[in-house]
């Protein structure tokens, strides 16, 4: 996830809790998310965000550690620094037996097993790309607004890709961010992106919270995402 804004408002009391979300429980992560944004008055689509969602996936077996109990790993690590131990088949604490500090990525890449998402703050839209941690970068696109064209999701076509990039707009949209970017000065939203949807037609209102968009995005772009992962069928 990257979370970006067009306006830097009390960045300093947030930095903190944005490097938990990537690193705590599910159970937790409610609740920081909850503090997150009620250093804000104006709801939560003032927020804009985007989900990175990467190919392949495969499958390990990791654990959490338990809280009070401590762990030997097979490396030396600096204070406050949040790790992803692979347990093995012993996980009995009551020996010092080395545990292995592997990448938080390694779950997921071995087992398809869901650990929880990275979270990169950028300072405006153009950064979400130029910035992108990938090599070669993001290699599709997509805007969501309103003022986006409407497809079933049934009949959403996606091509075969690495990285693929879904972009959230703030209260204002994504139109608004693009126009205050300095870097994007003249540029069409439409131009920026491969495709820009609009997921939630008939919404009923004029604008509806981010979180609630991202949840029924995702359930919209499953299908579509499924199928481009599997390819073309024969």
């Amino acid at each position: 996830m990257v979370l970006f804004r067009s306006k830097i408002i009390r960045m300093k009391m947030i930095e903190g809790r944005l490097s938990l979300l990537g690193s705590c429980s599910i159970s937790r992560r409610r609740n920081i998310l909850e503090k997150l944004f009620s250093l804000s008055i104006i709801p939560l689509d003032m927020w804009e965000c985007c989900l990175h969602l990467m190919l392949p996936i495969i499958c390990v077996s990791m654990s959490g550690l338990p809280i009070g109990k401590n762990v030997v790993v097979d490396q030396a690590l600096g204070p406050g620094k949040r790790v992803t131990v692979a347990m093995g088949t012993n996980q009995n604490l009551d020996y010092d037996l080395p545990r292995q500090v592997v990448s938080p990525s390694k779950p997921r890449e071995d087992t398809g097993t869901y650990w929880g998402y990275k979270v990169r703050y950028a300072s405006n839209i153009s950064s979400v790309f130029s910035d992108c941690p990938y090599k070669g970068g993001y290699d599709h696109l997509i805007g969501t607004s309103e003022h986006g064209i409407v497809v079933k999701s049934s009949q959403l076509n996606l091509p075969a890709f690495r990285h693929l990039l879904i972009a959230f707009g703030g209260l204002l949209g994504l139109e608004k961010s693009v126009e205050e970017d300095n870097k994007l000065k003249g540029k069409n939203v439409r131009d920026i992106f491969n495709m820009y949807l609009n997921t939630c037609p008939h919404q009923g209102s004029r604008t509806i919270r981010t979180e609630e968009a991202l949840l029924i995005s995702l359930q919209y772009f499953q299908e579509p995402i499924t199928r481009a992962m599997q390819g073309p069928v024969s």
